[in-house]
């Protein structure tokens, strides 16, 4: 085997231990959001747990505009703390970023097989 070679495999664990670690983060996010109850009142953790879903989804107001049916003001406002999505609708803001986490985690497997 050439240096090449050997050093494309090195890259290649590298690479394999870096998605492994990426998917545990989704899936420990997909938990976190689904343990959220509609019951939940305080703002705080609705913003924390939205913002922690935008970081490891990597997504930014603007990607989320059509997903959430709301305007990119209104999200960066729910990022802020500013405000928060009525007590009823939080549940389904965090249903849809658990859709976006399974599409990644889909998107990986694929990737992993192919």
């Amino acid at each position: 085997m050439e240096n090449g070679e050997k050093q494309l495999l090195k890259e290649i664990e590298v690479f394999n231990r870096v998605s492994r670690k990426r998917s545990d983060e989704l899936i420990a996010l997909r938990s976190l959001l689904h343990a959220y109850d509609a019951s939940f009142s305080d703002r705080q953790v609705f913003t924390r747990l939205f913002c922690l879903a935008l970081h490891v989804l990597e997504l930014g107001p603007s990607d989320l505009g059509s997903t959430l049916s709301a305007s990119q003001p209104t999200i960066s406002r729910w990022l802020n703390g500013v405000t928060t999505p009525a007590k009823g609708v939080r549940p389904l803001v965090f249903s849809a970023l658990s859709k976006q986490v399974d599409r990644k985690l889909a998107r990986k497997s694929e990737l992993l097989v192919a």
